[in-house]
């Protein structure tokens, strides 16, 4: 009965380090999982911030853009009155000449 015993025990030994070692084992899985989701967290969080810093970039040469768009239009309609008024003149001179 006592060789049973010790037979048993040594069994339930043997047993429990085989466990405390698998649980060693899944313990440094799950913290080398943990290490690399916080590496992909940073990878992630940096390429966030660079997007939105390109997004910022687009969004400042659009504006650009549009208001040199904006300004070259103007121009060009200011232009377009300005010699429309000019020829007025000229043919209302060319009438009030013609009728004295």
């Amino acid at each position: 009965m006592k060789n049973d015993l010790v037979k048993n025990l040594g069994g339930s030994i043997t047993t429990l380090e085989k466990d405390i070692l698998s649980i060693k084992a899944e313990q440094a899985k799950l913290e080398s999982l943990g290490k690399t989701s916080e590496v992909e967290q940073k990878r992630i969080d940096q390429s966030l911030s660079h997007s939105a810093e390109l997004l910022k970039n687009y969004k400042e040469q659009w504006n650009k853009q549009l208001e040199s768009h904006s300004k070259n239009v103007n121009d060009l309609v200011q232009k377009q009155v300005q010699e429309a008024l000019a020829k007025r003149k000229a043919t209302s001179a060319n009438d009030l000449d013609a009728q004295l």
